[in-house]
């Protein structure tokens, strides 16, 4: 397994709030992104279905918890090209 690998089972989502297990920032952190990425390589089909389904998810807990947060870009807009530019995390915090 490597590092990116690695990262992506350790940082892993804390339902309900959607924070990292292993560093607290919001889910997917810069760790979880990379590592998803590098699974992307091979299994994009399944990255994209495992990060719209958290981000059903997520939808569904936070309005729960009455929290109104706009997830597409959180969950799934990064990803598209595959370039190291849309990575960044810069809402975290």
């Amino acid at each position: 397994m490597t590092a990116a690998e690695k990262a992506a089972v350790e940082h892993l989502p804390c339902r309900p709030e959607w924070r990292c297990q292993s560093c607290g920032d919001e889910w997917p952190c810069l760790e979880a992104r990379i590592g998803l990425v590098v699974q992307s390589l091979t299994y994009r089909t399944a990255v994209l279905v495992y990060l719209a389904l958290c981000l059903a998810d997520a939808a569904a807990d936070f309005a729960e918890l009455g929290i109104v947060s706009d997830l597409y870009d959180r969950f799934l807009g990064w990803v598209g090209t595959g370039s190291n530019e849309r990575i960044s995390h810069d809402d975290a915090g």
